[in-house]
């Protein structure tokens, strides 16, 4: 599969990083079209995909520089036509590079090709669409969409190249949404393609910094909507300071997510404040 890299941005648990490195292999990619990203990681990680993936290539970052520098690190390490981008905590079923390969050559105004994501126990995720967005009702046809999940993401490089890949500006979270009105913006369309299947083992890896996800999670809407609807950035504000008030509140009842919301309580006011 000459058109297509795949670009891994990395942050520890080796374990699923191998599971998704072992899933693109048994569904026919070359180990090296398989370009990892690796932000820092405490584990090994590094060392051990070198022992047990040997063909598949690495970037060692020596700090963590959040996904979306790290996934256009790895877009410019490839030349592909294609580059699929995949969290680390996923695993790719058969069929699914053929499928997002062919569906994009066959709409030639794709930027972005997503597909289906799956739990770990293969039910359907629980997409993070509003109940205006096609794929909150309909997930059984190929259709475009305002937006797609980074999670498991196919992009053409002739739209990356046109828009300047990812804005690094999100370290991470809504890094994607950006990316798919970006693409739309420049003329492009987001489709959704559900012949691919990919199993997400959602929070894989930010589960482990949590308070720092959560802060980029604040940061990353307020920068949305600064960006796309600047008229509303006062009452966004306004409203996510009260939604942060609330959520401190009840944290003891939320175990560890509430735990690591208090930890984060401070960075996320100093962000609505500025």
């Amino acid at each position: 599969m000459q058109d297509l890299a795949v670009v891994i941005p990395h942050y520890n648990r080796f374990e699923f990083l191998a599971r998704c490195v072992s899933s693109l292999l048994a569904d026919g990619l070359d180990p090296e079209a398989i370009l990892v990203v690796d932000n820092a990681s405490a584990d090994d990680s590094v060392e051990l995909l070198g022992q047990r993936f040997p063909a598949v290539r690495c970037i060692a970052n020596p700090d963590n520089r959040g996904f979306a520098r790290a996934a256009n690190q790895g877009i410019l390490g490839t030349r592909s036509r294609y580059v699929l981008l995949l969290n680390n905590d996923t695993e790719v079923l058969p069929g699914t590079l053929k499928a997002l390969v062919e569906f994009a050559d066959a709409h030639r105004d794709a930027g972005a090709v997503g597909c289906r994501l799956l739990q770990s126990d293969g039910k359907p995720h629980r997409l993070p669409a509003s109940i205006f967005s096609p794929l909150a009702w309909d997930q059984e046809h190929p259709r475009r969409v305002p937006w797609l999940v980074g999670a498991a993401l196919l992009l053409r490089r002739e739209a990356l190249e046109a828009i300047g890949g990812l804005d690094e500006t999100f370290f991470f979270y809504y890094e994607d949404l950006d990316l798919g009105l970006r693409l739309r913006r420049a003329g492009w369309r987001n489709y959704f393609n559900p012949e691919g299947r990919i199993i997400h083992h959602e929070k894989a890896s930010t589960a482990l910094v949590r308070p720092m996800a959560l802060a980029n999670l604040y940061r990353g809407r307020l920068l949305l909507v600064r960006r796309y609807h600047p008229w509303a950035y006062g009452l966004a504000r306004l409203w996510l300071r009260l939604t942060l008030a609330l959520s401190v509140a009840r944290a003891r009842t939320r175990g560890a997510e509430g735990r690591a919301l208090v930890q984060a309580a401070g960075e996320i006011r100093a962000i609505l404040a500025e």
